[in-house]
């Protein structure tokens, strides 16, 4: 549990842990109440690790499909196919907006139900394609994100 979180937080983190741990044999309801805390106390510590807000646990199986492919990839050794449906993913949203933002060019100026669509569209591909560079362009940290 300790590589999710930083040195400072294990101080937090691992008395914690030795109290939930010792009331494990016990009460099961008062267990589950102290492992609950532990667990969203974990997961708070390694959220603020990435510059992120904490939300609370989220149920089984709600992990995004896209975390769930990289997992795999990782489990299989293999990136190859992991990429080519992001590609793939990555390449079909770009033309998308682009096309869109496209079309709403050509008439732009003819009102200004249209201009203000193009503008919609625009800001919507520009900051798709923006956003996609910010994230290569930097090493991964969600700090500032």
């Amino acid at each position: 549990m300790l590589k999710w979180i930083t040195d400072e937080q294990e101080q937090k983190i691992v008395p914690l842990f030795n109290k939930t741990y010792n009331l494990k044999n016990g009460d099961k309801e008062v267990y589950t109440l102290v492992e609950k805390h532990f667990l969203e106390t974990l997961v708070r510590l390694h959220r603020e690790t990435e510059g992120a807000s904490y939300s609370g646990l989220k149920p089984a199986g709600t992990t995004k499909q896209i975390i769930q492919m990289t997992d795999k990839a990782l489990d299989e050794g293999n990136v190859d196919d992991f990429l080519t449906k992001l590609n793939s993913h990555i390449n079909k949203v770009i033309q998308e907006k682009y096309q869109k933002v496209s079309e709403l060019n050509k008439v732009k100026d003819n009102s200004e139900e249209q201009g203000r669509a193009f503008v919609a569209a625009y800001v919507d591909y520009t900051h798709t394609v923006e956003a996609l560079h910010d994230v290569m362009e930097h090493d991964g940290n969600h700090s500032g994100h």
